[in-house]
């Protein structure tokens, strides 16, 4: 008796959430922007979805957010029974947990039945569409992309601290509150921080949440460091005074909560007690390390300029130290101190004899070298401590201030030019660090920073072999014209390490390295090379998609290609090549291909793009008899074919006709004297078994047997 009581009970509590019970479907309108942080709001002090409630809070928020991320027109929850009391706490919770919905209204409709609601209309924020999104995705993905999955969670969190901090600064407009305002417009009051700190450390696989202390009007991050709870506030650690890109202080970084709330090493104190996540209050509950209270970065005046790192290895100055970088190793807590090459005494702009009293020395990387920053200078720093000048200030730069932060944003470095510190307007320069210049082995060639040489000339004749490398670096390119108009080279062998050709490995330059090479005959190259390959001493792209240079020289007066894709002087002045024939009718290639060839004659097959390429020449006047002559350009129909099937061609049975162009099938065994001689013929192709009389053929006609 007692179970069926309970059963009847438990039925009567969900009829009440059902349609058709008696109870009427209502749409009610409800806003949570004051306890949602990116609409400018505060979490709240107490958790507003009690535990007691009887629903699946997990399962409804990820439905919420399901839908929300798709931006669903309406959000049906009624399988989950939850309380209508309680719906606007469940969504807030889902905005303040999601920084990637920063394209969510706080306000939303909802439909209910009795008691529970059925459904949810969101409201969306038209100011972002899908584009807002993808760059939204697409930064966070770039930032993640640049985290060393060796490193600890004290890294991580230094390297993400140090980038937020950097790349955005405080609106004073206090119009820009998500994570989006952060991380791509670079620009955001404490609550785009505290979200964007907090999604980039959850997606790095690091503990995360946003505190927030209405009294303090203000908002962080609660942290788990390798085990260990600490608060990190990105936001007091970037001042709203115009202070240089660089500048990062890390003086809110890591701290303990007596640390954080009295305020260390000059810290802001954040004196109040009413820090929540919306849940708890954690000022009163969460224990935390004090492991970081007294960390290098709180030493002195601390370290006022974002710390790059390679591996475990981090360069930095101290604000109050003129004459020293610092090189650390974080996975063992060593400390290399190297002596600045000149001490870092920033003069007040405009007073002769005035210094500054901090040391604005920043320091960036780029390709696994440090970079750091003098008043007037830049230099590198290598893991093995050595330095070297790698950048002076121009006169004109000079003129207009001083070097203040160095910052590798996208694979570049940039430097900030300002007349001080804070307080104004800087230019910002991109920076290309210094290259050497070296000759050895009868080769010039230009050294970078990253370990990689380019070959720039090369004195040598006859068969030349490029070295895989030259002094202290490895040749991955070769210069963009080495050896162009070159008569004194007979071949060129390429090592597997040279993978592009010019400046940018991202955009070949193959068209010009061995054009007009009028004595070379073959191009080799290394089997294991990813980017080229060689055929018969004929240069390709590894995929032989692309042909790039056929060798002025080379032997051979027929050739075949399959290729797509011919360079702007693939065939240009060839020596001794007179029919080329495209096997591929959708070869395409670019105006000066066939430049100065002479008698040169193309086979093409009709129908394709070396079709519309034909008649794009013909139209341009650089075909037939034009003055600007390239070559003659003729449709493979032109061929005569004789039938499949001939087997035997009789002596003179062909004499003197006006044939130019003709196709012998595989068939035909057998050509006798005489059988073509004293016509026009020019071009004959045949089966390679083909027996053929002398004289079958005048001397002048071309017999290709591929």
């Amino acid at each position: 008796m007692k179970k069926t009581l309970v059963r009847i009970l438990v039925l009567a509590m969900v009829l009440l959430c059902l349609p058709g019970t008696g109870a009427f479907a209502e749409e009610d309108y409800t806003d949570v922007s004051d306890h949602v942080l990116q609409a400018g709001g505060w979490l709240p002090e107490a958790a507003e979805v009690q535990a007691a409630t009887g629903f699946d809070v997990n399962a409804v928020k990820q439905a919420i957010y399901n839908g929300l991320s798709a931006r669903a027109a309406t959000i049906n929850i009624q399988a989950y029974n939850v309380p209508t009391e309680d719906v606007g706490g469940v969504y807030q919770e889902v905005l303040n947990e999601n920084p990637e919905l920063f394209f969510v209204n706080s306000g939303f409709s909802y439909y209910s039945y009795g008691t529970c609601v059925t459904s949810i209309t969101p409201d969306y924020n038209t100011a972002y569409g899908d584009g807002d999104v993808t760059d939204y995705q697409n930064t966070v993905q770039q930032i993640l992309g640049m985290l060393d999955p060796n490193w600890s969670d004290e890294e991580k969190l230094l390297f993400l601290h140090d980038y937020l901090v950097t790349h955005c600064e405080y609106d004073t407009s206090l119009q820009r509150h998500n994570a989006h305002d952060a991380l791509v417009v670079g620009s955001a009051v404490c609550q785009g921080y505290a979200l964007a700190f907090n999604d980039l450390c959850r997606k790095a696989g690091i503990t995360s949440s946003v505190i927030s202390s209405q009294t303090l009007n203000h908002a962080w991050n609660l942290v788990t460091a390798d085990g260990a709870n600490c608060y990190v506030d990105c936001t007091w650690d970037d001042p709203s005074n115009g202070w240089y890109e660089a500048y990062c202080g890390h003086r809110n970084f890591m701290l303990s909560r007596d640390a954080f709330h009295a305020g260390v090493s000059g810290a802001r104190a954040h004196n109040s007690e009413d820090w929540t996540t919306g849940t708890v209050n954690v000022y009163e509950s969460m224990a935390t390390t004090t492991q970081y209270d007294s960390a290098w970065w709180q030493d002195g005046k601390g370290v006022i300029t974002a710390v790059p790192l390679i591996g475990h290895i981090a360069a930095y100055t101290v604000g109050n130290d003129f004459d020293n970088v610092y090189m650390r190793d974080m996975s063992g807590s060593s400390v290399t101190t190297l002596s600045l090459p000149a001490s870092a005494y920033w003069n007040v702009w405009g007073e002769s004899g005035s210094y500054w009293s901090m040391n604005y020395s920043s320091a960036a990387t780029l390709d696994g070298v440090f970079y750091f920053t003098l008043p007037t200078e830049i230099w590198s720093l290598s893991l093995e401590g050595e330095m070297e000048c790698v950048y002076q200030m121009t006169e004109d730069e000079c003129a207009q201030g001083y070097l203040y932060g160095i910052v590798s944003d996208g694979g570049t470095l940039y430097y900030n030019l300002g007349t001080q510190a804070y307080n104004t307007s800087f230019q910002r320069a991109d920076f290309e660090p210094s290259t050497v210049t070296g000759e050895s082995g009868g080769f010039t060639y230009v050294g970078h920073a990253d370990g990689m040489a380019t070959i720039t000339g090369c004195a040598l004749t006859g068969e030349v072999v490029i070295p895989s490398t030259l002094g202290d670096f490895t040749v991955t390119s070769l210069g963009s014209e080495l050896f162009e108009g070159r008569g004194d080279i007979t071949s060129v062998t390429i090592p597997a390490t040279v993978t592009y050709f010019g400046n940018d490995p991202t955009d070949n330059d193959w068209d010009y390295v061995f054009s007009y090479c009028l004595g070379l005959e073959n191009i080799f190259v290394d089997e294991n090379n990813p980017t080229f390959q060689s055929v018969n001493g004929v240069l390709y792209s590894k995929d032989k998609k692309t042909l790039i240079n056929y060798p002025c020289n080379h032997p051979g007066e027929v050739f075949h290609i399959s290729s797509d894709t011919l360079c702007c002087t693939s065939f240009a002045a060839c020596q001794n090549l007179k029919f080329l024939v495209l096997d591929n009718p959708d070869t395409s290639w670019y105006t000066y291909t066939f430049n100065n060839t002479g008698a040169l004659t193309v086979f093409y097959l009709d129908g394709g793009a070396a079709a519309q390429k034909v008649r794009e020449e013909i139209a341009a006047g650089r075909v037939y008899e034009s003055d600007h002559t390239r070559c003659r350009l003729v449709s493979a129909i032109h061929i005569y074919r004789l039938p499949d099937q001939l087997e035997f061609i009789e002596n003179e049975a062909f004499q003197a006709t006006g044939l130019q162009y003709l196709g012998v099938p595989d068939s035909c065994m057998h050509i006798g004297a005489g059988a073509f001689a004293g016509g026009a013929l020019e071009y004959v192709h045949v089966g390679a078994q083909t027996v053929i009389d002398e004289g079958a053929f005048d001397s002048t006609a071309v017999i290709d047997r591929e």
